[in-house]
């Protein structure tokens, strides 16, 4: 079942920008975290593909008793489920509802709990067709009671600070498209999809491709967490990037906590 789309609860673009914040209700959440999120955390397609694989080999009977094991998930520590989930809410909803694919979901890749690519948390495409794009998204999440929250506009890892490299800087957009090119090109099913993307990518100066930035908080919605991000990337923006920024706030206290959710001084704007 489709994550729910949520109510739109403020417009604050800045065009050609887009900033949204959308709300959704406790009942959604629940039937999300119940129906959707379960395969986007775990990645049943990978796991599908991994019993197919070791379906296929020749073991002895020792061997045969540790598939069940060899395909259990790698513990997470609980520092990480806020972040994890906001990251799987995150793109199930761009998936349900911008028409987006991401092959190889951000758990696939992972090293380590804390491991991601450069300046980016998805890759994919969007769109089908002569339509289809590359598309790149970061995602923050945060409880913390501040507006907008630190990971928006602080340090070099802010929402604001990676979108403008998304933007600008080419070496990233190099690296994320080789990234997902080098995996496309394996799968018959998507090679059709990259050489439009990557046509349309490399006849533009490496200009046309969709950004999404995405925050999920758990505090009282305000405009301000993503009003100052939409007026400085508007800034400079080229007419090929289209860029939109999405806030997702769940009910009050939703996200489960952590070392990198520390609440901080309080201040409120509506």
């Amino acid at each position: 079942m489709p994550i729910a789309q949520g109510t739109e609860i403020y417009n604050t673009d800045s065009p050609p920008v887009i900033a949204r914040g959308m709300s959704l209700s406790q009942e959604e959440l629940d039937d999300a975290r119940e129906e959707r999120l379960p395969d986007v955390l775990t990645d049943a397609p990978g796991l599908e593909h991994l019993e197919e694989f070791y379906s296929g080999l020749e073991l002895t009977e020792f061997g045969q008793d540790n598939i069940a094991e060899a395909l259990q998930p790698i513990p997470e520590d609980e520092s990480s489920r806020g972040w994890r989930e906001g990251e799987a809410l995150a793109e199930a909803w761009l998936t349900d509802h911008k028409n987006c694919e991401f092959p190889w979901p951000f758990n696939r890749d992972l090293r380590h709990h804390r491991a991601s690519l450069p300046g980016a948390e998805l890759v994919g495409f969007i769109g089908a067709g002569t339509d289809t794009q590359f598309v790149f998204s970061q995602v923050k999440t945060s409880k913390e009671d501040r507006y907008p929250p630190q990971v928006v506009n602080r340090g070099d890892k802010s929402l604001i600070k990676q979108t403008l490299q998304l933007r600008d800087d080419k070496n990233i957009k190099k690296t994320l498209v080789h990234y997902i090119l080098q995996r496309a090109t394996l799968d018959n099913g998507l090679v059709g999809q990259a050489r439009v993307a990557t046509k349309k990518w490399l006849e533009s100066n490496y200009l046309d491709l969709v950004i999404f930035g995405v925050l999920i908080r758990d505090v009282p919605y305000s405009q301000f967490d993503l009003s100052g991000a939409a007026e400085t990337l508007c800034e400079g923006c080229h007419p090929a990037t289209r860029i939109e920024f999405i806030a997702i706030y769940l009910p009050e206290g939703a996200i489960p906590g952590g070392p990198q959710h520390r609440p901080r001084e309080r201040r409120r704007h509506q």
